[in-house]
């Protein structure tokens, strides 16, 4: 007995087809939601630094 090629989806574990990422528009909204919230968190953290930075040296002289 032959497994046929597949892959599981990155959200939830299922099989999916070899070229598919995401079993559902569940997922694959569940994934875009993630990464946008990600980026949204290294925006912020990035900002918070450059705004330490800037205190630093203007507090630092």
């Amino acid at each position: 007995m032959e497994v046929e090629q597949h892959k599981h989806c990155i959200i939830c574990g299922r099989a999916v087809p070899f070229k598919q990422q995401y079993c559902s528009k569940r997922c694959k909204g569940q994934h875009q939601a993630a990464i946008k919230k990600q980026k949204m968190w290294m925006n912020i953290l990035w900002a918070l630094m450059i705004f330490l930075v800037i205190i630093l040296i203007m507090g630092g002289g």
